[in-house]
């Protein structure tokens, strides 16, 4: 009997040995590492479930509202978490999760999207809430011990975040009867403004390190201040708009809002520009995807004449926008991180961008422009994202996988 408690003892211990030398590798030294592996990798896979579905291929119960949270709550939530605690690290020089903690925060968020595919719900929505919870208090405590108050805007963003994931899950358990339709599109319309609040930081600091004209791009309040009302009163007319004035808002506000935001975020863009971006992928891919956005914008206002469905001025900003961003994004913060030169990617980065690029114009124009096939290009779309990502992927695992070329920690 003695014998038989020590051999568990031992192999409890080889356990905790075997789980603690995984979480010292390099991939948990910071939140970069595990969460842009991870968020590459579930961007090809779940895109190839929904393909199956979609195409009819195979029928695996998947919906448009758990590819929609799927792509906002797993991939690009995923990018988030993994640009903030890597990003709040270096601004407080407090240290966010790590090691065994990061590994708890992304193993939940990993289990939360195989019960969301197996259809676990419950078990699904716990690590999922629980996932982004622990993540927002990773990343806040620094924040408030160093008392940087400039930084709650965004932290002000990924609680309702939390909350607009607690709509889904909800509707999603049949709590809630409108629960997934307002997660969803709460998600995606904080998301896209989060995108606006951190592109409006980073966009104009980077053309400056990459222009060679010694101007400061100074941002302007009027128009930053425009944007951020703007955005606002248009995110509530979307869900407060009617073909009657019966809620007090006419649907016809939300597309005069929308044609506004692409002026504003038009005259944004040109104050930003230089020919200079041009030299730099990761500079002119930024701009590219602010450029599907405020494009998207303009769709959004065009709705007015019913020339096409709610789907392509979404996609748009989804595919486009978000997607081409945070690719860029992923790929600036691995090179700059991993102590790699972030101004010369390898040139199958760029062509990825350009695949991307591909994607976003063949989901957005044509099946506008060929509605009879619009099944045809929503497929090869699709197929577009995974490759993409698959090159993303197979560039980048063993850099956000192995320790810093530069010896230095991180």
């Amino acid at each position: 009997m003695v014998s038989l408690q020590k051999a568990k003892r031992d192999e409890d211990n080889m356990s905790q040995s075997k789980l603690s030398k995984f979480a010292a590798t390099a991939v948990f030294n910071l939140g970069f590492r595990a969460f842009f592996l991870g968020a590459g990798l579930y961007s090809v896979f779940g895109m190839f479930l929904w393909w199956l579905q979609f195409s009819g291929i195979v029928s695996i119960n998947l919906t448009s509202a758990w590819h929609a949270h799927e792509m906002l709550f797993g991939y690009t939530f995923a990018v988030i978490a993994g640009f903030l605690l890597t990003s709040v690290r270096n601004w407080t020089g407090i240290d966010t999760a790590t090691g065994a903690g990061l590994l708890i925060l992304f193993s939940l968020w990993l289990l939360a999207r195989l019960f969301n595919i197996l259809g676990v719900y419950t078990i699904a929505a716990v690590c999922d809430l629980t996932f982004m919870l622990l993540f927002c208090w990773s990343v806040v405590v620094p924040i408030v011990k160093t008392k940087q108050w400039r930084q709650f805007a965004i932290m002000a963003a990924i609680i309702i975040l939390i909350g607009a994931n607690g709509f889904y899950c909800a509707g999603q358990l049949e709590v809630s009867e409108y629960g997934v339709y307002l997660g969803n599109y709460l998600g995606f319309y904080f998301v896209v403004g989060l995108v606006l609040v951190m592109t409006g930081r980073v966009l104009p600091f980077f053309v400056e390190q990459a222009s060679q004209e010694n101007v400061r791009r100074v941002s302007r309040s009027w128009l930053e201040g425009s944007i951020l009302v703007s955005y606002v009163l248009w995110v509530g007319s979307n869900f407060f708009a009617s073909e009657t004035i019966e809620l007090g808002i006419h649907a016809s506000a939300a597309y005069l809002l929308a044609g506004l935001l692409f002026v504003l975020n038009s005259m944004r863009l040109k104050s930003w520009y230089t020919r200079a971006i041009w030299s730099k992928p990761l500079l002119w891919s930024l701009f590219v995807a602010y450029g599907f956005i405020t494009f998207g914008f303009l769709l959004y206002a065009l709705l007015y004449f019913g020339w096409y469905s709610f789907f392509i001025p979404l996609h748009a900003v989804a595919v486009g926008g978000i997607g081409l961003l945070t690719l860029s994004m992923m790929v600036r913060v691995s090179l700059g991180h991993s102590g790699r030169n972030i101004h010369e990617p390898s040139g199958f980065v760029v062509a990825a961008f350009y695949v991307l690029i591909l994607a976003s114009l063949v989901r957005v124009l044509l099946p506008w422009l060929d509605p009879q096939h619009k099944v045809w290009w929503v497929q090869t779309s699709q197929i577009l994202w995974m490759i993409t990502f698959a090159v993303f992927c197979i560039l980048f695992a063993p850099i956000l996988s192995q320790p810093r070329a530069d010896g230095r920690p991180g």
